[in-house]
């Protein structure tokens, strides 16, 4: 089953574009990889001009056919707020958005650990997922302090 998600990027005057992906949208699937591999607006600009299908955890990009089959189909919204609306666009179930300030925040249709109500830093977000480091044995494999394994 996919997890949808719509990927963008603010520009400086508060216009947003950016496009669709259609699997792993979850933040420990696509949002990591974009807080690690696209960071700059110049590179999600470049990723978001077609429809994705999937990004992998390397940062590749596996787009709807080869881009060149294709016109460029980049979306746009006139600001963050008609972006964080429109869910119901291609029914996705998270919203990243690289600010203008350089950070990556993420919105979330369902999700209880995400705000529904607007945009949460995606790095405090993933924090969040994280298990926490003291909770476990350093064991092989690894458990938790209750011996229940992590895997």
């Amino acid at each position: 089953m996919a997890t949808r998600s719509l990927i963008a990027y603010e520009t400086q005057d508060g216009v947003v574009y950016g496009n669709y992906c259609h699997w792993d949208g979850y933040p420990s699937g696509v949002g990591q990889v974009l807080l690690i591999n696209w960071n700059t607006p110049e590179a999600v600009e470049a990723l978001t001009q077609y429809d994705m299908a999937s990004i992998h955890e390397d940062g590749s990009v596996e787009y709807w056919g080869e881009e060149n089959d294709f016109p460029e189909n980049q979306l746009s919204w006139g600001n963050a707020v008609e972006f964080f609306i429109d869910y119901d666009q291609l029914g996705t179930e998270y919203h990243y958005l690289l600010r203008n300030t350089g950070e990556w925040e993420v919105s979330a249709r369902w999700d209880s650990n995400i705000s529904v109500t607007g945009f949460v830093p995606l790095d405090e977000v993933l924090t969040l997922l994280r298990p926490n480091p003291e909770a476990y044995e350093s064991t092989d494999p690894p458990t938790y302090a209750n011996g229940v394994p992590l895997f």
